[in-house]
C-alpha cells in the first residue's frame, strides 16, 4: 500500500539537500577561479559548471513553485469570489457528460462504458452500462433504457433513484403519432409518421395541472404550450423550448435563448447561446462561448468560466473546467435553499378508478392483450394516470407501472 503524500515532509527534504548543496560550495575559491579563468584546471571547471548549473536549475524550480502557488491562490481566489467552489475529486475518469430524460445525468469514462448521477454529481450507477438513453413513447412521455452485458434484454432505469433496474423495457418504439396544434382547427390533432391527420377525441389525453409544450404542423416545427384543458396559452412561435421549471420555461429565438414565464411573457433577455432548467432559483446558461449559472432575476450567480455547466439541484452542478469535469458548490447564501419559487401550474397526479361489473381488471407489463399480467386490480381500486396508448391507459399502482383497458378505468374527480 503506498504511503500518502506529506507535502511537509517533501519541502523538509527539499530544503535539506539545497542546504547541504550550497554548503558544500566554497564561495571565494570560485571567486577566485573566475578572476583567473585561464589559469583553471580541468577538474576546477567541472566542479564549477555543476555548481553553476545546479543554482540554476534550483532557480528555475523555485521559480515554478512560486507560480503554481500563486495560481493556485489567485484561481482559488477566483473561484471563491465567484460563490463557489469547484473540485474534480471522484470525477477523475469521466470524460463526457450529459443530462438525459429530464432527471439524470449519463457520464462516459474513459473505457467508453456509461454509468448514471443525479443533478447534484452523487454517483447511482458505476460505469459498466454499454449505452443508456431515452426512448419516446406516447406523446408528452419517454422511458430511460440501458444496455449492458449483464442482461441480453434492454433494462429500465428508475429516473428517480438514478437505478438501472432488472425488469425488461417492453417499449413499443418508435411512438406512431404525436400530437400538434393546428391553427385550421383551432386545436390538437395527432400526426402520424406516415404524415396523415386526425382529430383528438375525447378522453385521448388527460393531463393532469400543469403547462406542456407542443409543436405546430409546420417543418420545421415552431413549440408553444398548452394547459391541462389542451387550450394553446403560449403561442408556439419558439424553434425549442424546455419544460417549466419552477415557474421559468427555457426557450430559443433565432439562435438566442432566454426564459418565459408562465404568461409567455419574457422573463430573461433572449442574449444566451444556451439555457438549462432552473432548479432553488439558479440555472446554467452560456455566452460567448462559456457557461455560468445566473439566477431568476438574470444576475450572474457563478461566474462565467467554464467549458460546460449541466441542470443542477441544491446548490450542486457537473461542470467541466479546463477538460476536467467536477462539481460545482454553489455557496448557501446564493441559491434558495427552501426553494420559494414553485410553479404554479406544477403538475399534480392525475386518478383514475377501475370500474369493472365487479369482477378484477388485468394490469399488464406491455399495452396489448397477450402482454403479461402483472397484478389484478379489484373494482374500485384507484390508480394514477399516466397515459393513453390507443385503447390501454398506462397507470401506477403501488410504485409499480403497467397497463390496463381504457373501457374499465374511470377519471376521478
Amino acid at each position: 500500500m503506498k504511503g500518502k503524500f506529506d507535502v511537509r515532509s517533501f519541502f523538509g527534504n527539499a530544503a535539506k539537500n539545497i542546504k547541504e548543496f550550497f554548503g558544500k560550495i566554497d564561495v571565494k575559491a570560485i571567486i577566485n577561479m573566475l578572476k583567473n579563468p585561464k589559469k583553471m584546471t580541468l577538474s576546477q571547471k567541472r566542479k564549477l559548471l555543476v555548481y553553476g548549473g545546479g543554482s540554476l536549475l534550483i532557480l528555475i524550480i523555485f521559480i515554478i513553485i512560486i507560480c503554481l502557488i500563486a495560481h493556485s491562490v489567485g484561481e482559488k481566489r477566483r473561484i471563491e469570489k465567484s460563490g463557489c467552489t469547484f473540485t474534480t475529486e471522484g470525477y477523475e475518469d469521466v470524460v463526457e457528460a450529459e443530462c438525459v430524460g429530464g432527471k439524470i445525468i449519463v457520464y462516459t469514462v474513459k473505457n467508453g462504458k456509461k454509468g448514471i448521477m443525479l443533478p447534484d454529481g452523487e454517483i447511482t450507477e458505476e460505469a459498466k452500462n454499454k449505452e443508456i438513453y431515452a426512448v419516446s413513447e406516447e406523446w408528452n412521455t419517454s422511458s430511460v433504457v440501458a444496455e449492458n452485458s449483464s442482461s441480453e434484454y434492454v433494462l429500465c432505469v428508475d429516473t428517480e433513484s438514478g437505478k438501472v433496474l432488472s425488469r425488461q423495457y417492453q417499449g413499443v418504439g418508435e411512438p406512431p403519432r404525436t400530437l400538434a396544434w393546428s391553427e385550421e382547427n383551432n386545436g390538437l390533432v395527432w400526426v402520424y409518421n406516415d404524415g396523415t391527420v386526425s382529430s383528438v377525441e375525447s378522453g385521448d389525453v388527460v393531463l393532469p395541472r400543469g403547462l406542456y409544450a407542443v409543436s405546430d404542423k409546420n417543418n420545421p416545427p415552431k413549440y408553444g404550450f398548452i394547459d391541462a384543458s389542451l387550450r394553446l396559452v403560449i403561442p408556439a412561435r419558439y424553434k425549442t423550448v424546455t419544460p417549466f421549471s419552477e415557474g421559468l420555461a427555457a426557450a430559443e429565438v433565432n439562435g438566442k435563448w432566454g426564459y418565459i414565464d408562465e404568461n409567455g411573457q419574457v422573463a430573461v433577455p433572449f442574449d444566451y447561446e444556451f439555457a438549462g432548467s432552473f432548479m432553488n432559483g439558479l440555472a446554467p446558461v452560456c455566452k460567448d462561448g462559456v457557461y455560468g449559472l445566473i439566477t431568476r432575476d438574470n444576475k450572474t450567480a457563478v461566474s462565467f468560466g467554464f467549458e460546460k455547466i449541466l441542470n443542477g439541484k441544491d446548490g450542486k452542478f457537473l461542470a467541466k473546467q479546463n477538460g476536467k469535469w467536477g462539481l460545482i458548490t454553489v455557496n448557501k447564501d446564493i441559491y434558495d435553499t427552501e426553494n420559494t419559487y414553485p410553479s404554479t401550474t406544477a403538475p399534480t397526479a392525475v386518478m383514475c378508478r377501475v370500474k369493472t361489473s365487479g369482477g378484477t381488471l388485468n394490469m399488464r407489463e406491455s399495452a396489448g392483450g397477450n402482454a403479461q399480467v402483472i397484478a389484478e386490480l379489484p373494482n374500485g381500486t384507484e390508480l394514477e394516470y399516466l397515459a393513453k396508448e390507443e385503447n390501454w391507459v398506462k397507470i401506477n399502482y403501488n410504485g409499480a407501472e403497467g397497463y390496463v383497458y381504457s373501457d374499465y378505468i374511470e377519471i376521478v374527480g
